[in-house]
């Protein structure tokens, strides 16, 4: 009895077996430009993070891109939403412009309907355009 009782003991206090985990595909890489009040038009400093958007595209090959416009809540519902999709076509463009095909870039536009900020007021995080880049 006594070697059964530290047997189970032993057993207790051994480290556990490693588990096998799950792989996860890895995040798709997502970025962001911003834009002035009412502006459709790219500034220079979305124009540098588009710049590393296409490299990264380039860099992983078969990619697809998916260009979402938004606008804060600012406005009628649809001159945000034109004014969304006019920002989604102006990252596409300029994407486009350095090489990328358009066949595999998507632009579309949100509108107002998925705010980082809710809130009436002019929200700068919310006039944003996102890029994500996702394998084929």
């Amino acid at each position: 009895r006594f070697l059964d009782a530290v047997g189970r003991v032993e057993a207790a206090l051994a480290p556990p077996r490693p588990v096998a985990r799950p792989k996860l595909a890895p995040a798709s890489p997502t970025f962001v430009v911003y834009f002035d009040f009412d502006r459709a038009e790219l500034d220079d400093a979305a124009k540098a993070t588009l710049v590393q958007a296409r490299a990264a595209a380039k860099k992983m090959g078969d990619v697809r891109l998916t260009v979402g416009g938004h606008a804060d809540l600012v406005g009628p519902d649809t001159y945000n939403q034109a004014l969304s999709e006019l920002r989604a076509a102006a990252a596409a463009k300029f994407l486009q412009s350095g090489g990328l095909k358009p066949a595999a870039i998507t632009a579309k536009g949100y509108g107002e309907s998925k705010p980082v900020k809710a809130t009436n007021e002019p929200e700068p995080a919310n006039r944003r355009v996102e890029i994500r880049l996702e394998t084929r």
